[in-house]
């Protein structure tokens, strides 16, 4: 059961043109109450429903609830009382509760498999069985993975998860406060969008990000076309590694010789610190590794 009946809606360029059309009159960064049958079926916008087995209240995308009720046709049921949907269904469909109970769906499976497999059960096909014997194996080496994850937290930090630990803990806290002006990143979600946070309640260093950002991307053009393609820290020849996954650690990134970290810090202007003179190219793995370091702090 649906129980948000209407939701707030913050005006910008990407939605008044349906706003409008939905009839209601309004400007840009204009709040309004948005009912919700005008909504698109397909809106990522939050909205709380109830499950109408056992009551308990959910938070989803109105975009989710229209694909579990079949667009608001059908009764909503959480993830633990779907089960009673998938059983009303089949009565509904077929007459009985569960479709292995029907003769002619069994027959039909194993005709299946017998023309796919050559077995009326999957499972008989040996190229099956050693998929799945692989598959075993897989699952058994991400666990051992997670054991010796937890093992090098414990020699390191005491703690099987780092996150337990109170100076990691502290030190997150402290990050977020100076970047966001909140201790825990879930409490501004899409902490970059305007229409989101505003931005005047944005941290000062968090403006100057953005400021040197802005810098940067007008020399992006002219950086590149003067680039030798060689690392600037280790000399090695990256030209090339355009071709590789763009996450990969030795994917060319843009670095700033002078942080934007220590630029903020001790007061320096962000045309300064975006100045193509304070930009180079290396790969994102030692730009990773420099962090806030100065050009001069990395290579000591």
């Amino acid at each position: 059961m649906l129980i948000t009946k209407k939701v707030k809606i913050k005006v910008n360029c990407g939605n008044i043109k349906y706003i409008t059309s939905a009839g209601y009159s309004v400007k840009i960064k204009d709040e309004i109450d948005f009912y919700l049958n005008k909504l698109p079926k397909g809106s990522h916008i939050n909205i709380d429903c109830k499950c109408e087995n056992c009551g308990i209240i959910k938070t989803m995308w109105y975009k989710r609830y229209n694909q579990c009720t079949l667009d608001g046709n059908e009764k909503y049921f959480c993830n633990k009382c779907k089960y009673l949907k998938i059983k009303e269904t089949n009565l509904l469909k077929y007459g009985v509760e569960n479709v292995m109970n029907i003769k002619e769906t069994v027959n039909k499976m194993k005709e299946t498999n017998m023309s796919i497999y050559g077995h009326e059960c999957s499972l008989h096909n040996s190229e099956i069985k050693e998929k799945t014997k692989i598959s075993f194996i897989k699952n058994d080496s991400i666990n051992e993975g997670k054991k010796t994850r937890k093992k090098t937290c414990i020699s390191k930090y005491g703690v099987e998860n780092v996150m337990k630990n109170k100076n990691i803990n502290k030190k997150q806290r402290e990050t977020m406060m100076l970047l966001y002006n909140v201790e825990n990143p879930g409490e501004n979600i899409r902490l970059f969008r305007d229409d989101i946070v505003p931005y005047e309640k944005l941290s000062e260093l968090v403006k100057y990000r953005r400021k040197v950002q802005t810098i940067t991307n007008k020399n992006k053009v002219n950086l590149f076309d003067n680039w030798d393609g060689y690392d600037y820290y280790d000399k090695s020849y990256i030209y090339n590694n355009f071709n590789i996954l763009h996450t990969d650690t030795n994917y060319p990134s843009i670095d700033h010789k002078i942080s934007v970290y220590y630029g903020f810090m001790n007061n320096i202007s962000e045309e300064i610190i975006g100045n193509i003179s304070n930009l180079c190219i290396t790969k994102r793995g030692l730009n990773s590794s420099k962090n806030k370091k100065t050009e001069d702090e990395y290579k000591k």
